[in-house]
């Protein structure tokens, strides 16, 4: 029997019974499906797949060999497997059904195997059995040739992937060993933190604070969510208590309307419901309740015109209202779909005009912030609780997880930024690091430390150009900083006297707007001094 719970509260939440023992468990890349190797008392043994979204087994192959470790090919098309007598095949699988079919002889390895680890490249595996003599042996997939074998240990007894280009066993002879395929790179240094005093600023980059108004009822109310409308030139906030409209001249408020928010606690459920999203004809704002029900209100009025749940029947029945809460909403550039991330784990896609559940994944821990690249081919998901968080590249059509790397602890309430041409990623960490990435065939590659801050950044924004970045942070050494991505060098800072910022945006007229932890929301302006307001 499969037992599946709730990882937060440990309830049942199905249980699917197989005719024999499950021994093993592997998800697919996009964790929609789960394959789980059946032991029978004889031959053949089985592959069973499980629709994660439904929690029913669709599926059943037969399979020589009982497999014991398995590894997702040609993003989640094929996978390699090996058994426990030493049979090592090729499958192909299908991810939009989550078929199973052919399987191609890679070959059989005597002695049995232990597992086998898939490069990042997907050109080698890495063998690895119990057998001393052949403990562990690399070989090419395309032409199982050998390229490197390691037989002077003890045979292997368990391997696992270990960083982005090695692994780790844990040897017969009561060892553990950290393998790497060639000695560590020697890291570069991250450039030093440029501190400029006040007289040595370029006056060109010079901010001063302009306006400022209460945004929102008194702290601990939590804000989250900052929106400037263009066209209409407003700004669009969002707090435990309602959404608010102001005029992005003079911070003058228009109108407030929504539901009020009761899930934020803490610091820590910062993110729950704070999301909102604003249609591009700037008439509509899209946002959640504490139920998960997703309304669309009139921007004008704020009269809700529309709502559908974050709930399927015949699928969602037993999801409480607790665990619908939304994360994040963000619809695509033709606004057709809304994606949403919920306290669930659960990234998912729905008909923006019908409420209709379109497609979703399980992500490996809960989904705290969704941005789609500017081309609308990718999502940027950042997942993960403190010290498991996790940035994610995710195909916009598919929900297939394409790339997924660790970040930093605490990362998990920092908010990322695309460049304007989406060639870049640029992502916050709790350690003051900014990171950037190049986005390449659906991956995040050539990461690097471009400029690290005091203190905790949690927004970044970019100039149209991509030259220029506006870090907010919870620090009260540096809240509000702009900085020169080209030359790494920090051009302005906000006083220590202006609280830390949760959010921010750059606005027409060299202008920023922050919404800040007391709960104000300001407005920065170059070459101006604070106005009476």
């Amino acid at each position: 029997m499969l037992l599946v719970r709730d990882a937060h509260t440990l309830n049942r939440v199905k249980s699917i019974r197989f005719q024999d023992t499950i021994r093993h468990l592997f998800f697919s890349p996009d964790s929609r499906w789960l394959l789980a190797i059946e032991d029978t008392s004889g031959e053949p043994d089985y592959i069973n797949v499980v629709d994660t979204t439904t929690w029913q087994a669709v599926g059943r192959t037969p399979v020589r060999d009982l497999i014991t470790s398995l590894a997702f090919m040609d993003e989640g098309k094929r996978f390699i497997a090996s058994g426990r007598n030493g049979h090592i095949g090729v499958w192909d699988f299908d991810p939009s059904s989550g078929a199973v079919g052919v399987e191609s002889q890679w070959g059989n390895y005597d002695g049995g195997v232990s597992g086998i680890i898939l490069s990042p490249d997907e050109k080698t595996l890495i063998v690895a059995s119990g057998t001393r003599g052949k403990a562990l042996c690399e070989y090419e997939i395309a032409n199982p040739k050998i390229l490197w074998s390691q037989s002077t240990t003890a045979g292997v007894a368990a391997i696992a992937p270990f960083g982005p280009e090695g692994f780790i066993t844990s040897d017969w002879d009561h060892h553990m060993r950290v393998w790497r395929k060639t000695p560590p790179a020697t890291v570069k240094p991250p450039p030093p933190l440029v501190r400029v005093r006040a007289d040595s600023f370029d006056p060109d980059s010079q901010f001063s604070l302009k306006y400022e108004i209460a945004a929102h009822s008194p702290p601990p109310n939590i804000l989250d969510a900052l929106i400037y409308l263009p066209k209409s030139n407003l700004l669009v906030t969002r707090g435990q208590d309602n959404i608010r409209v102001w005029s992005a001249d003079d911070l003058t408020a228009i109108r407030s309307f929504g539901p009020r928010v009761q899930s934020f606690r803490d610091y820590r459920d910062r993110a729950s419901n704070g999301a909102i999203a604003v249609t591009m004809d700037e008439k509509t704002v899209i946002a959640s309740d504490d139920s998960g029900m997703i309304g669309f209100y009139d921007i004008g009025t704020g009269t809700l015109t529309r709502s559908f749940p974050n709930k399927v029947p015949g699928v969602d029945d037993a999801q409480t209202p607790d665990e619908g809460m939304l994360w994040q909403i963000l619809p695509d550039r033709e606004e057709k779909i809304l994606y949403t991330t919920d306290r669930l784990s659960r990234l998912r896609a729905w008909d923006m005009e019908t409420g209709k559940l379109l497609n979703g994944i399980n992500l490996p821990a809960i989904g705290a912030e969704i941005k789609l690249s500017p081309n609308g081919r990718f999502l940027a998901v950042l997942t993960g609780a403190h010290g498991t968080a996790r940035q994610l590249l995710v195909a916009a059509d598919s929900l297939m997880i394409l790339d997924s790397t660790a970040i930093s602890d605490n990362s998990q309430n920092c908010a990322g930024s695309f460049s304007p041409d989406g060639a870049f990623f640029y992502r916050p960490q709790s350690d003051g690091q900014i990171i950037r990435y190049m986005v390449r065939k659906g991956k995040l590659d050539q990461q690097e430390t471009l400029i690290r801050v005091p203190g905790h950044p949690l927004d970044i924004c970019l100039s149209d150009d991509g030259s220029l970045a506006y870090l907010g942070t919870i620090a009260d050494v540096i809240p509000l900083s702009v900085w020169d991505l080209e030359n790494r060098r920090m051009l302005w800072q906000a006083n220590r006297d202006q609280l830390p910022v949760w959010r921010l945006i750059p606005l027409p007229e060299n202008r920023i707007a922050c919404l800040c932890k007391d709960n104000k929301l300001r407005i920065f302006q170059k070459g101006t001094s604070k106005s009476d307001r």
